[in-house]
């Protein structure tokens, strides 16, 4: 499991290609709504932001559709995602994340007796802006979010000790932008407590025979 985050961790950060399209031409900077999640949520790929995705202003509606796929040696990681933004305030947003598990097929088959050859989780998240702006607030701005998230099949989990199909990640963060910072380029700082029971992310089940308690996970 540890060399199946570390690839991922790789080809996400790496390789990961995404369309992040705008509903309306909206009201807010060129770029300040981050790139879409692997979870869905507005953020950097691996972790959500204090950002929210889309355009809209405090008195718009925006929204995003996200195709995302990172690729390494032995994985392949898909992502489909759609979200809805009101004010500039609340985020919406729903992805399906498949994992493509080629190089396991083998041994899932000989070794555990499973013809699964994908991971299948549908991922369903609620954002809400607290306070402050990334722009202009000297503090920046502070989100708070939640994923849930669903396996559509159990069977890989399962066998690997996994408690649970579903889970709930929450998690508080906070984003800044650094104007003409480094080199006179601006500099994003983004930190974000997570709390979580997901394995891999959730694509191997939730919590386990050994822990099945939430555990906090900082992301920055």
């Amino acid at each position: 499991m540890t060399r199946l985050a570390r690839a991922l961790s790789t080809g996400l950060l790496a390789l990961t290609v995404s369309a992040n399209l705008s509903a309306d031409t909206g009201s807010r900077l060129w770029a300040t709504g981050g790139v879409t999640s692997v979870g869905g949520a507005a953020g950097g790929g691996l972790s959500p932001w204090a950002l929210l995705g889309g355009y809209a202003s405090d008195e718009e509606w925006g929204g995003t559709l996200t195709l995302s796929r990172a690729e390494t040696d032995d994985y392949t990681l898909s992502v489909v995602g759609t979200g809805v933004t009101w004010n500039n305030r609340v985020e919406l947003t729903l992805a399906r994340q498949t994992l493509d598990l080629d190089s396991l097929v083998f041994t899932l088959k000989n070794g555990f007796g499973l013809e699964e050859d994908e991971l299948v989780q549908d991922v369903f998240g609620l954002k809400v802006r607290l306070a402050g702006d990334a722009l202009y607030s000297p503090w920046g701005q502070w989100s708070a979010g939640l994923l849930h998230k669903r396996n559509r099949e159990f069977t890989v989990p399962d066998a690997i000790g996994a408690e649970d199909d579903s889970g709930t990640d929450i998690y508080v963060g906070g984003s800044k932008l650094f104007f003409a910072a480094v080199m006179d380029r601006n500099l994003l700082v983004n930190a974000t407590v997570r709390g979580t029971k997901a394995n891999q992310g959730g694509l191997l089940g939730f919590g386990g025979d050994r822990n099945d308690s939430y555990e906090a996970m900082f992301e920055g």
